[in-house]
């Protein structure tokens, strides 16, 4: 199983930041520091770059569409990376938050570069905090394969317990109300997700989820979600992107038997989280087992 790379930085806010979702802003500075150290052309787009393929930033943050995509959805390029921002919460100036990102098997070549533009990140993205910084080390974590954690003992539930928004779309539309949500929402997002994997890393993991008989006794409760309502600024764009979505606890239940078979996907996607906009860091869940 190919390996993912997670790289911590701490990071000392010198001002309260203006909300309380921080992934957009720190992925906004690491990308603008990206792309200022490996941008070869000075060009306004990577549209049509030659070197597109070869630098840093065309590879991991803005890549092309893949050439075989493994499904009509993977149409668009997929970032290489996944944001690890501080939960959704108020975050004080007293203390340094931490800030993570999980390079996905494309971007680990280029760590190097990666880690010099995460420390150079802060200092010019007044947006986030007028001259934040680096406040430490840059901690490298090599993430071992799901199949070689210990294994576990799980009963009859599982708790995908959401700490930034899950954004789902139902036939065009976010769901707001975890009413809504159905086991069928869930194995399609986890579909995707793997499917999106298995598109940068060459492996097969979305096939595990095919059998239709692991969803068949799987019901899901999602009654602890509540909605959050979050914007983001594209200066790119010049307007506003909802970032909104669902945040608490979704419950898994089912016979520990199917827990059992779900359990190495879930803990796969628990790396790459889940639902829409991950790249901002939205989706992301710890999972914990329960009887």
């Amino acid at each position: 199983m190919s390996p993912m790379l997670q790289l911590r930085v701490p990071v000392r806010l010198v001002q309260p930041p203006r909300g309380r979702f921080l992934g957009n802003e720190l992925r906004g500075a690491f990308g603008q520091a990206l792309r200022r150290l490996s941008c070869l052309t000075a060009a306004p787009s990577c549209e049509g770059c030659p070197v597109r393929r070869r630098c840093a930033y065309g590879v991991v943050f803005d890549p092309e569409a893949p050439p075989a995509p493994l499904h009509p959805s993977l149409r668009d390029g997929i970032p290489a990376y996944v944001v690890e921002p501080p939960p959704y919460a108020p975050q004080s100036v007293q203390e340094p938050i931490v800030f993570a990102l999980t390079l996905l098997p494309p971007a680990i070549s280029h760590a190097d570069i990666i880690e010099r533009a995460l420390r150079r990140a802060w200092g010019n993205h007044p947006r986030l905090c007028s001259g934040c910084q680096a406040n430490g080390p840059i901690e490298r974590t090599l993430l071992p394969p799901v199949r070689e954690l210990p294994e576990e003992t799980i009963g009859e539930r599982l708790v995908l317990e959401f700490d930034t928004p899950l954004r789902v779309e139902q036939h065009g539309s976010v769901v707001a109300d975890a009413k809504r949500l159905r086991p069928a929402d869930l194995a399609r997002l986890l579909v995707r997700r793997l499917q999106q994997w298995d598109q940068l890393s060459g492996e097969r993991l979305s096939t595990l989820t095919a059998d239709p008989t692991l969803w068949q006794a799987i019901t899901i409760d999602a009654r602890g979600l509540f909605p959050v309502d979050l914007h983001r600024y594209s200066r790119s764009q010049g307007r506003s992107h909802p970032l909104g979505g669902l945040l608490g606890p979704l419950e898994v239940h089912g016979p520990r038997e199917s827990l059992r078979a779900l359990l190495p996907l879930l803990r796969h996607a628990e790396r790459l989280h889940l639902g829409k906009r991950t790249a901002f860091g939205l989706g992301r869940f710890r999972l914990r087992g329960s009887g």
